[in-house]
């Protein structure tokens, strides 16, 4: 399978042990982190020369996403007030979960952050924006999980 990636190289500096460069690789319909390496800067110098570099380490992550494009949405929750009682806590989870299906998943946060909370200058009505992410196969059918 072939697909568009973007590459971040970055250099890092540690306190209690050695300097490095970090490479990651990510994938570019679906803006997933699947691989990650992390270089001494002999071994990124030695890389860039073009000589063999051997036994780097490298983590692969939600190689199941790659190849898959990312979506996002927001939604206006309503909510009776803010800061939440235990109740309105309990009735605003259920209304976000309403919206968790075909595999959106909401941001964890969102409900019980104060920048979302918003009030219509009109109807008065209050609501909680919150953003919700899936990840969804060439084919269009959502990613499960």
């Amino acid at each position: 399978m072939k697909t568009k990636v973007d590459i971040s190289i970055s250099r890092y500096q540690n306190t209690v042990g050695r300097d490095g460069v970090r490479i990651e690789v990510i994938d570019g319909s679906s803006r997933v982190h699947f691989l990650c390496m992390d270089l001494t800067l002999e071994q990124f110098a030695t890389a860039v020369t073009g000589m063999y570099v051997p036994d780097v380490e490298a983590d692969y992550t939600r190689l199941e996403l790659v190849g898959t494009r990312a979506e996002n949405k927001s939604e206006s929750i309503p909510v009776n007030e803010f800061p939440f009682t235990p109740s309105e806590c309990t009735r605003l989870d259920y209304a976000i979960s309403t919206y968790e299906f075909d595999g959106w998943k909401r941001r964890k946060g969102d409900e019980s952050n104060s920048h979302n909370f918003r009030c219509d200058k009109k109807t008065g009505k209050k609501f909680v924006e919150v953003v919700f992410f899936r990840h969804v196969k060439p084919d269009g059918q959502p990613v499960e999980g």
